[in-house]
Parts: structure tokens; sequence; C-alpha cells
């Protein structure tokens, strides 16, 4: 094997490996960690609104929580639900965006490796071993699989990076401090 030829095999397994690795942390994104961090969220805002919700309502006085009701009976609450039912338009489209310019990036990685065999193979005719590159990279990316997906489940997917208790408190003031000075 010339030294043009193991340099070939090793662009080649670059580019493979590259590309293997970009397609499956993308569809692990967006199959996997985009849901955990999506349900995440909405948990954290419903926890939210239960606790301001149940604190303030607790601390009202009869009358204030009759009148409370009564001003919740005049709202239509079924036309806002009805509202914020359907997803949100920027949300779908840049998510699109995204999902086709991952899907682009992958086709582009694809086409530079096919140009690649099929130059060295055919236009400068050197060795390029198929099944060596492919049984390596099988065998790192399986490697690589492994840690990463251990990596995601075991530390970035538990890690808290702000307690919640801490964001809420700080709302809360939030919105009492503008009560006070309206």
């Amino acid at each position: 094997m010339s030294n043009d030829s193991v340099f070939d095999n090793i662009a080649i397994n670059v580019v493979l490996h590259s590309l293997i690795l970009f397609v499956f942390l993308s569809c692990f994104f967006y199959f996997y960690i985009s849901n955990i961090v999506s349900k995440h969220l909405s948990d954290e805002f419903v926890d939210f609104a239960h606790d301001a919700i149940d604190e303030k309502y607790d601390n009202m006085s009869l009358v204030d929580k009759q009148r409370f009701v009564a001003v919740l009976n005049t709202m239509p609450i079924s036309t806002i639900m009805k509202m914020y039912d359907k997803p949100d338009p920027v949300k779908v489209e840049n998510n699109y965006y995204n999902k086709l310019t991952a899907s682009l990036v992958a086709i582009g990685m694809l086409a530079v490796l096919i140009a690649m065999v099929v130059t060295y193979k055919f236009r400068c005719h050197r060795a390029i071993h198929g099944k060596h590159i492919i049984v390596e990279n099988i065998i790192v990316f399986i490697c690589v699989m492994g840690l990463e997906l251990g990596f995601f489940v075991l530390v970035a997917s538990q890690f808290i990076p702000v307690m919640p208790s801490s964001t809420i408190k700080d709302i809360i003031s939030r919105v009492k401090s503008n009560f006070k000075s309206s």
C-alpha cells in the first residue's frame, strides 16, 4: 500500500466518520434531546403557574375569591385555549429550516464522500479499502455512540442549570414589584 493510498483511505475515513457522527447526533437531538427539553420546559411552566396561582388564591379573602371566579366565568377561556392549541408558526418554520439545514449538510457530506471515492478509485487509480474503512468506522461509531449516549443520559439530561425555585422566586418578585409600582 503506497503512502498516497494510505492518505486516501484516511481522508475517506475522516469524512465517513464525520458523516456518521453528524447524522447520529442530529437524529439523537431531534428524536430524543429536543423532546426532553420541551417536556422539561413545559413542566416548569405548569409548575410555576400552579404554584403562583395557588399561592395567590390561598391568600385571597372569600369576597376576593368570589370576584376572581366571577371574572374567570366572564372570560372566553375556550376561545383562548383554542388560540394556543395551534402550533406557533414561527417555531414550526424555524424547526423546519433547522431540520432542512441538517439534512442538506448530511447530503453535502455524503456527496463529498462519494466524490472522494470516485475520484481516488477511478480518476487516480488508487486502492480504496472500503471493507476496512466501513468496519473501522462501525467500531469507532459504536464506541463513540456509547460514550455520547451515556453522557447525554447520565450527565447532560440530569443537569439542572438553574434551580426552578430561584427562577420562580425571581418572576414572582418581579410581578409583585410591578403591581406595587402601578
